[in-house]
C-alpha cells in the first residue's frame, strides 16, 4: 500500500518556504502549461531568473477552471491571455498555445491589503520574496482564517504557508482532532499532511491494539507499517511493538518471510527475523546450511556463517581437500582467511596436515 503525495508537494514545501530567493514583490517570468492527468487539469510550470543569477521553476497541477481566459477545448495555435486570481495577489500571464500544450509570459503583482490582514489577523514576518509564494499555493484569507481559529502550537507565517504547499487543508485538522488526535505542533501537522497520515490512518492502527506517539505515527506511515501489514504479520506468528513493526519494514521483512522461517522449526524473535534480512539470509541459503550440517543449525550459526562468508560452495571445496571441519572449524578457517587457495599454496610448499586447528594456526601466525 502506498501512501505518497504527488512529487510537486514536497518541491513546493521545501522550495516556496524558502520564498524562492526572490529578490523583490513582484515577480515577472515564463511559463509552460500542458495538459494533465485528469481532464479538468492542466500541469503549469512558473520559472525566473534574476539578474544575480538566481533560478528557479516550480511545477504543479491546477485545475483548468482557475485559470480565467484559459480555454483549451480549443484546436490549433491560439494565443491567450489568462489570470490566476488569488487572494494574496493576481499571477497574469499571456502566450500561445497549441493543442493543449503552449508557453509565454507571467507577471504577478501582491495584493497589499491581503498581507495587511494576514499580519491583523496573527501571521506577520511575511517578506516581500515570499508573498509570491502565498499566491502561488492559494493562501486565502479564509484559510488563514481558519487556521487561526485553530490555535495550532507553533503555527507560523512560514508553517501556514508549508502546510498549504503540502495540500493541508481545514478539514485535514478537524479530522484529525475530531478522532482526538493530538497535534502537538506545526511541524507535526505539516509531517502528518507530508506523510498522509490521516485520522482514518490512525483510527486502524488504534483498533490494530497500538497507542503511538505522533513520531512513532509519522514513522509508520513513513515505512508503510499499515493496519493491512500488522495484521498479516500478526497471522505469520509475529507481533512485537511499534519499534518492531517498523525495523520490520525498514529491512523488508514479508509476512511471507517471517512465515516461512516459523515453518522451518526456528522460535524466532523479532530482533533475529531483522538480522536473517540485514544479512541477506534467505530459506534457500537455510536449507542449503542445514543440508551441510544437519537440522540442529541455529539461526545464530546462520547468522555467523554469513557475516564470515562460509557458504555452501565454501564449505564443499573445503572438503574436496580432504578436510572434514566441524561448523565451528569453518567458522575459524573463513575468519582467519583458511581458503582452499591458501591450503594449496601450503601443500605446494610440502605442508600437507589435514588438522583443521593446525592449519588456522598456521595462518594466525603467519606461515603462507
Amino acid at each position: 500500500m502506498t501512501r505518497k503525495l504527488p512529487a510537486f508537494f514536497f518541491t513546493m514545501f521545501f522550495v516556496l518556504a524558502s520564498g524562492f530567493a526572490v529578490s523583490a514583490a513582484s515577480v515577472e517570468g515564463t511559463w509552460a502549461l500542458v495538459k494533465g492527468d485528469k481532464p479538468d487539469e492542466v500541469h503549469v510550470t512558473f520559472n525566473r531568473s534574476s539578474s544575480r543569477h538566481n533560478t528557479w521553476h516550480i511545477g504543479r497541477d491546477f485545475k483548468t477552471a482557475e485559470f480565467s481566459g484559459l480555454d483549451l477545448s480549443k484546436s490549433g495555435r491560439q494565443d491567450v491571455r489568462f489570470t490566476l486570481k488569488r487572494d494574496a495577489g493576481d499571477i497574469t500571464g499571456e502566450g500561445v498555445v497549441l493543442n493543449g500544450s503552449g508557453s509565454g509570459v507571467f507577471s504577478y503583482t501582491p495584493n497589499n491589503s491581503y498581507f495587511a490582514e494576514l499580519k491583523r489577523i496573527g501571521f506577520d514576518g511575511v517578506e516581500e520574496k515570499q508573498q509570491w509564494s502565498f499566491a502561488l499555493t492559494d493562501v486565502s484569507l479564509a484559510f488563514a482564517r481558519g487556521m487561526a481559529e485553530r490555535n495550532v502550537p507553533g503555527l507560523d507565517a512560514d508553517r501556514l504557508l508549508g502546510f498549504r504547499s503540502v495540500g493541508g487543508d481545514l478539514a485535514f485538522v478537524d479530522d484529525l482532532r475530531a478522532a482526538d488526535i493530538r497535534i502537538d505542533s506545526a511541524d507535526t501537522l505539516i509531517a502528518f499532511r507530508v506523510h498522509d497520515v490521516t485520522a482514518a490512518f490512525v483510527m486502524n492502527i488504534r483498533r490494530a491494539g497500538f497507542s503511538p506517539t505522533n513520531d512513532q505515527l509519522v514513522a509508520m506511515a513513513v515505512h508503510e507499517v499499515t493496519p493491512e501489514y500488522i495484521a498479516e504479520m500478526k497471522a505469520a506468528g509475529f507481533t512485537g511493538d511499534i519499534s518492531n513493526l517498523v525495523a520490520y519494514r525498514v529491512h523488508d521483512v514479508t509476512p511471507a518471510f517471517a512465515k516461512e522461517i516459523r515453518d522451518m522449526g526456528f522460535s524466532v524473535s523479532a530482533d533475529k527475523l531483522v538480522a536473517l534480512r540485514v544479512h541477506d539470509i534467505t530459506p534457500d541459503y537455510i536449507r542449503a546450511m542445514r543440508k551441510e550440517f544437519g537440522d540442529d543449525l541455529t539461526l545464530e550459526n546462520i547468522i555467523a556463517a554469513t557475516v564470515h562468508d562460509v557458504t555452501p560452495q565454501f564449505v564443499a571445496e573445503i572438503r574436496a581437500l580432504g578436510l572434514d571441519p566441524s561448523f565451528e572449524q569453518l567458522i575459524a578457517m573463513a575468519v582467519h582467511d583458511v581458503t582452499p587457495e591458501y591450503i594449496q599454496k601450503l601443500r605446494s610448499k610440502g605442508i600437507t596436515t589435514t588438522d583443521v586447528d593446525k592449519l588456522v594456526a598456521l595462518a594466525v601466525h603467519g606461515i603462507h
